[in-house]
């Protein structure tokens, strides 16, 4: 029985009604329907090729059917459905579904031993597997998925599915990776799966997730929300992201080097959320050829990332941010920060990243200052390619041979140390009118300043400096030295020269000889 393009026919039973097809063993292109009063005989049925079946308040056995195709199921409301003889759901086809949705309802697969998901690329198909609000999976022959796309949901007290000899799971391509979810109750049974490979889980603890025996996890992403996940034997967790949620902490007691290729997060988000780390001493890239990763740190909402135990990072990229009342990034051992692509480190709205109290060297490294952020440090040095921008202050003694930018864009950045520029060292300022902070950046130093190296002027919001305009570029206590360069617009007939004296240098603008 076949109808061609979209499936607008089918065989539906209910209310008492009665379909006899004892002697149909195809079916293709149909969907089938029936409630606990209908009845629909299947019992020659062998083949099913993009067929859904729908049963709601009955049990349906599809005794003989063995060689499908793109196939959705739907138990409903105690309903059940069982097929004995079916081994091989194959992959590279179509989405589809299989649901147990409500109460005793329940979908079972004494013999399917091989479990096949979407492979082609067009809307992302996936082959779901449903148990909500009570119903029930049950897929134990299988011990791998591993070709397609899967989702794996259990969701409502009671909710079950079932894998009890799975042992190896893994996505298709980083763009495209398969999912368990074990929300509000429900509970995806996994007790023997050791290995998981683009992999996304989101489990908050309600129901039972066997992770214990977990000895890899790579290149998909761990979600734990208001627990504490059992991480005892992971050794291996290879591009892999995690987010700790609702006070949940996420702790890998086994693993000290992990190694991205493409971009993942890392986040902990909201009071008593942590990722402690504090035993992985290596976050790096290391498959050249393959791109290189970027890793975003997050600790948001009072959350806490611990890493303080990586004495350097020499290879990636980065974004590092802390935003919130009691978020932290500790980095506490961190003293040489040079990854291989330009990175960001930042903290706002009192969040706090604390790096070590010995000095602290930067390279391709934007260290960003805000009003309301806290970046804790020892002395810093920015080597070429690093920048220390912002506005707020910094606690810290500062040698730059990189670049210092105050303002975004215009602003004031304040160096609570000594602070001294070498020869390869540039301060960058905008002039956008005469009133300091709010129309020019100033740049302010509470320790001794040495002066070398480039000061680099531009000008912003259309200002045209006129003979007399004077801007006070630098306060300090006290300065030595001058900037070897000072690089600035052409102003025709207008010179903008700089002003050693204390506690201010000053740059007035005068008439070209």
């Amino acid at each position: 029985m076949k109808a061609p393009g979209l499936i607008l026919h089918g065989l539906e039973a209910k209310g008492g009604g009665r379909i006899e097809t004892p002697l149909l063993d195809t079916l293709e292109e149909a969907n089938c329907f029936m409630d606990q009063t209908g009845a629909i005989d299947l019992s020659s049925l062998v083949n099913a090729s993009n067929v859904s079946f729908t049963v709601d308040l009955a049990a349906a056995t599809l005794p003989v059917l063995a060689n499908v195709s793109v196939v959705g199921l739907h138990a409903r409301s105690n309903a059940s459905i069982t097929l004995p003889r079916l081994e091989v759901y194959p992959s590279g086809g179509a989405a589809a579904a299989w649901i147990a949705s409500g109460t005793g309802a329940s979908l079972v697969f004494p013999a399917l031993h091989s479990l096949g998901g979407p492979t082609t690329l067009g809307g992302v198909p996936t082959l779901r597997l449903q148990a909500l609000n009570g119903g029930r999976i049950q897929v134990n022959e299988v011990t791998n998925l591993s070709v397609g796309r899967y989702t794996l949901e259990a969701k409502g007290a009671g909710s079950r599915i079932e894998f009890e000899k799975l042992i190896f799971m893994t996505g298709t391509g980083d763009a495209f990776r398969s999912s368990i979810l074990s929300e509000a109750g429900g509970e995806v049974s996994l007790p023997r799966l050791t290995r998981l490979n683009r992999i996304d889980v989101t489990h908050d603890g309600s129901a039972a997730l066997s992770l214990a025996q977990w000895t890899e996890m790579t290149e998909g992403h761990f979600t734990a929300a208001g627990y504490t996940p059992d991480f005892r034997s992971l050794v291996e967790a290879r591009g892999n992201g995690f987010t700790a949620l609702q006070g949940a902490v996420i702790v890998l007691p086994l693993i000290h080097s992990i190694w991205f290729d493409t971009q993942r997060d890392w986040t902990a988000d909201g009071p008593g959320s942590r990722l402690s780390f504090a035993n992985v001493t290596n976050v790096t890239t290391l498959t050249p050829g393959r791109g290189r990763g970027l890793l975003n740190i997050k600790a948001l909402g009072g959350g806490v990332i611990d890493l303080s135990d990586i004495p350097e990072i020499t290879q990636g990229q980065f974004a590092i941010r802390s935003e919130g009342l009691g978020s932290s990034v500790l980095l506490t051992r961190l003293g040489r920060f040079s990854p291989a692509l330009t990175s960001t480190v930042q903290a706002q709205s009192n969040g706090l990243v604390r790096f070590s109290s010995a000095e602290l060297q930067l390279t391709l490294v934007d260290l960003t200052v805000t009003p309301t952020g806290v970046l804790e440090t020892g002395p810093v040095r920015l080597y070429p390619t690093a920048r220390l921008l912002g506005n707020g202050a910094l606690t810290a003694d500062v040698v730059n041979e990189g670049e210092v930018k105050p303002g975004t864009p215009v602003g004031a950045l304040e160096i609570q140390g000594s602070y001294t520029q070498l020869a390869g060292g540039r301060l960058s300022m905008e002039l956008g009118g005469v009133e300091p902070v709010t129309t020019h950046d100033q740049f302010r130093v509470t320790g001794g300043v040495q002066l070398g190296g480039t000061l680099s002027l531009s000008l912003t919001s259309n200002y045209s400096p006129s003979v007399g305009d004077s801007h006070v570029l630098l306060v300090h206590p006290n300065a030595a030295g001058v900037f070897s360069t000072v690089s600035g617009p052409a102003l025709g007939g207008r010179l903008l020269e700089v002003q050693y004296t204390q506690p201010q240098t000053i740059l007035r603008t005068v008439a070209a000889p």
